[in-house]
């Protein structure tokens, strides 16, 4: 009986340590993935909101002193709505490569000490850098910063953007971590230096953390001792992949009740058995007392004595049955049903959860009962395992007879709740069992594992799910099978989203979602990637046919008008496609070639799909190439302004010339607008290069005031630049230069007004308020709209030179009806690219006030400060 007590009382202490432990360290280090997974995101959004800064900085500036004037000549007010826009700022400073303060917005007097934090001779390209805490004077309140150094072109470190990120914002972000009572979440630099806590501790941040901490690893937790003493906790790190920080996640081993029940069961357990043996050995020396009363005929005494000896039997008794009714409580208390078998296999012990876990009439069970018995009871029941009971038996019988099997078995019952059933085996036969419920905590993880994996606008999969499929596909596709990948760009998405909100946004994705996933095949993987791009997987099929046809059905289906906070809107979509093996073998190399061929697709126009072809490859190298010497451009000087003539129709005169930008490329020559321009705007250098156009146009126009009027071309991305202001821009050209407002012509396209019609309305109204004229340039090419036309009193409209070489020819009517047309809205009309007298003369009888082309005259730069060619031509 000792040893039995002996080892039910080890093994129900071990399983409740045990259990305790494993729990808690699996919620820990689950707290310390899906944390980290957030804090990078976080840290990441700012990352992308340095990029942007550093880009509107940097542009075509690549020297310390163009980036110095860049950022000193930002405005204050653009920087403090930049900053307000991401939560998680609290100030933003920006240093040249010495370190130096060029501006700072929000940050107060904690600008200085965050500086002096930040080694900038160990700052690398593409290596961020976290700052240890600085507390402010002031208002004590704690900072830190995160550095993103901006190196120049010949590689020397010219300048850094430095977020300053607050205490408080930051534990705001850890506080929806701790989940628990004796949690604790923490953000550290990659030296361990704390930078937030929560809960909060005063003294934390700041400080080291244990020395100990330094041998765990960055997966699964460890025993450490805490940050604010030294007591044993749990604890899980983790390193965030975009910046030098460590995220950390603990809790406490008291953060669970077995304790208390394992003591109450062990003191219970000594009792009983000190009082078992006390017992014995009393009853022996009883009989011994008996036996000598005996010999000596003391009857009076041996009354006595049997009297004495009888009365402590009887207290000894009392103390074991107040000892097993401690011990039978303490069992009552568990939170996990117990049973016990003796080596025949009977039912020994049992508490009151077993019954209750296997709804059980408690009277049912009784001691001497056999297993085959008590599993009738729980089929009686209705919660027995969900396989046959027969096969139940003979799982329990392999247990008994101690043949290998695992420690503890995940059993699924017939009503869906699921048991964890650990066994101990004991000494001499028999058997002792803990059952647990563990439903809930496995609905847990498996939301928290579907939360970690899955889209939460849209319930689709996310990145992370849709590159574990594509790895399982390359795995497959080594073994001969062919998988598509479809990467998709909603065209008008953008546009929607700020036109209607963001919220009408997110119930756009959730229908497009919807669409995509009632469109692809049973088997197929779709996946939002992000924003408003998403990713499909197609499984089966002849390849590239299958693809190309899903292409084609999805490109019909998002065509179609959504409806959206009451209104229709078409969104449109843009696919790339690439193939598994045929045009990589890994994950990335696939994604990167579906990337290329949806870009590729862009840049011809949106609305269909392209499969990846290898050229796409070098044809993105070569972008690359341009990109990078054409931001080196600008500080080189390589660009040039040519000037071609505009004349009076029909009497050839001079009126005026069109400034146009030319790029002398050292090695290549003269490189084409078509191939430099486009590109300069996407990556965002044509504002400062348009400035410098215009400010150089003006400032020799000024020089020559007999040479007419001067027409610059404007940029679509300056009408809704954050950068600078345009009419600003223009009204600084004109003061600079001294040139009178009347002899300067902007032109713009007709997609400038596809941008944001009534914001650039705007900007066009705030600058012909300036005196100048304006003129909508290529006419016929884009979305011609009479609409324009009629909003805006346009000065003069330019046609295209298509209209013109095609018309002149096969339509000369049409032509009289676009200056019929124009004349009504009381605009000139400008021919553009005259080639031939025949052109000439189709133009001259359709009424057109001038032209311009080649027949007039080659675009040419200026000879110096001589002015340009006037007269007749």
């Amino acid at each position: 009986m000792f040893i039995l007590i002996t080892a039910l009382v080890a093994f129900i202490a071990g399983q409740l340590h045990a259990r305790a432990v494993a729990q808690s360290g699996a919620v820990v280090a689950r707290m310390a993935d899906l944390f980290t997974r957030y804090a990078d995101d976080t840290f990441a959004a700012v990352g992308a909101f340095q990029g942007a800064l550093i880009g509107e900085i940097v542009g075509a500036h690549l020297t310390a002193d163009a980036f110095a004037s860049a950022a000193r000549g930002l405005e204050g007010g653009h920087l403090e709505r930049m900053a307000a826009a991401v939560p998680t700022v609290a100030g933003l400073i920006i240093v040249d490569g010495a370190g130096h303060l060029l501006v700072a917005t929000r940050a107060g007097e904690a600008a200085a000490g965050v500086i002096a934090a930040v080694p900038f001779a160990d700052l690398r390209p593409g290596r961020p850098f976290l700052t240890a805490p600085i507390r402010t004077a002031s208002d004590g309140r704690v900072v830190f910063g995160l550095v993103r150094a901006v190196f120049g072109a010949e590689g020397g470190l010219i300048g850094a953007s430095i977020v300053v990120m607050d205490e408080s914002a930051t534990e705001t972000l850890l506080a929806r971590f701790a989940l628990r009572d004796g949690d604790a979440v923490a953000l550290a630099t990659a030296d361990g230096t704390v930078l937030a806590r929560f809960p909060h501790v005063d003294g934390v941040v700041g400080r080291r953390v244990p020395r100990e901490w330094n041998l765990l690893q960055v997966e699964g937790y460890a025993h450490a001792p805490g940050l604010v003493d030294a007591a044993d906790r749990l604890v899980a790190l983790r390193r965030l992949p975009t910046v030098p920080a460590v995220a950390v996640v603990s809790t406490g081993l008291d953060n669970t009740p077995w304790w208390s029940q394992a003591w109450l069961i062990l003191a219970g357990a000594a009792l009983l058995v000190l009082s078992s043996l006390a017992l014995v050995v009393l009853s022996a020396r009883h009989a011994r007392s008996l036996r000598n009363l005996r010999e000596a005929r003391e009857a009076g005494r041996l009354a006595e004595g049997h009297l004495a000896l009888a009365r402590a039997h009887q207290r000894l008794e009392d103390q074991r049955e107040l000892v097993q009714l401690r011990f039978e409580i303490a069992i009552q208390a568990m939170p996990q049903g117990l049973c016990c078998y003796d080596a025949e296999g009977r039912l020994v012990v049992f508490n009151a959860r077993y019954a209750e876990l296997y709804r059980i009439p408690p009277e049912q069970l009784r001691p001497g009962m056999t297993l085959a018995e008590v599993v009738a009871l729980r089929e009686e029941a209705g919660v027995a395992p969900n396989m046959p009971a027969t096969e139940y038996l003979a799982w329990r019988e392999r247990i008994t007879k101690g043949e290998p099997s695992p420690p503890e078995t995940a059993v699924n019952l017939v009503d869906g709740r699921t048991f964890v059933i650990k066994h101990q085996n004991l000494p001499g036969g028999g058997w002792v069992a803990t059952h647990e419920d563990v439903t809930d905590q496995r609905r847990i993880a498996t939301l928290l594992s579907r939360m970690a994996l899955n889209d939460e606008l849209t319930s689709l999969p996310n990145r992370v799910l849709f590159r574990k499929r594509l790895e399982q596909a390359a795995v497959e596709g080594g073994n001969g099978t062919t998988f598509a990948v479809l990467l998709l760009d909603l065209d008008h998405f953008k546009t929607i989203n700020d036109t209607l909100g963001h919220s009408a946004g997110d119930r756009l994705l959730q229908q497009v979602g919807l669409k995509l996933r009632d469109t692809i095949a049973t088997g197929d993987v779709i996946a939002r990637i992000g924003g408003d791009e998403f990713g499909i997987l197609q499984c089966g099929g002849t390849q590239p046919a299958a693809a190309i046809a899903l292409a084609q059905r999805l490109i019909g289906v998002l065509d179609v008008p959504f409806h959206v906070d009451g209104q229709q809107v078409v969104v449109g979509v843009t696919i790339g496609i690439a193939l598994l093996p045929h045009d990589g073998r890994e994950p990335d190399d696939v994604l990167k070639c579906a990337d290329l061929a949806l870009y590729r697709t862009k840049e011809e126009g949106r609305g269909h799909y392209r499969l990846f072809e290898p050229e796409m490859k070098v044809a993105m190298q070569h972008r690359r190439t341009l990109e990078v010497e054409l931001r080196r451009a600008a500080v080189a000087g390589e660009f040039e302004i040519f000037y071609q003539p505009v004349v009076s129709v029909p009497e050839r005169e001079v009126v005026g010339h069109e400034a146009l930008l030319r790029w002398r490329h050292p090695e290549r020559g003269l490189v084409a607008p078509d191939r430099f321009i486009p590109l300069a705007e996407e990556i965002g250098v044509i504002e400062p290069i348009s400035e410098w156009v215009l400010a150089q146009a003006c400032t020799a126009a000024a020089r020559h005031p007999g040479e007419g009027r001067i027409a610059v071309n404007l940029s679509a991305v300056q009408f809704t630049s954050r950068r600078s202001d345009l009419v600003k821009v223009v009204a600084s050209a004109l003061g600079a230069s001294g040139l009178s407002p009347e002899r300067l012509e902007l032109e713009i396209t007709e997609t400038t007004l596809l941008r944001d019609t009534e914001g650039v309305l705007a900007t066009l109204h705030a600058l012909k308020a300036l005196g100048v004229s304006i003129a909508m340039d290529d006419f016929g090419t884009g979305y011609s709209s009479l609409d324009y036309l009629r909003r805006f009193p346009f000065d003069r409209v330019k046609v295209d030179r298509s209209f013109i070489h095609k018309l002149a020819r096969d339509n000369p009517p049409v032509l009289r009806a676009l200056t019929d047309l124009c004349r009504a809205f009381s605009m000139h009309v400008t021919a553009e690219g005259v080639e031939t007298e025949e052109q000439f003369a189709a133009i001259v009888a359709s009424g057109y006030t001038e032209a311009q082309g080649f027949l007039f005259g080659r675009p040419a730069p200026r000879e110096g400060n001589a002015p340009l060619r006037s007269g007749r031509l």
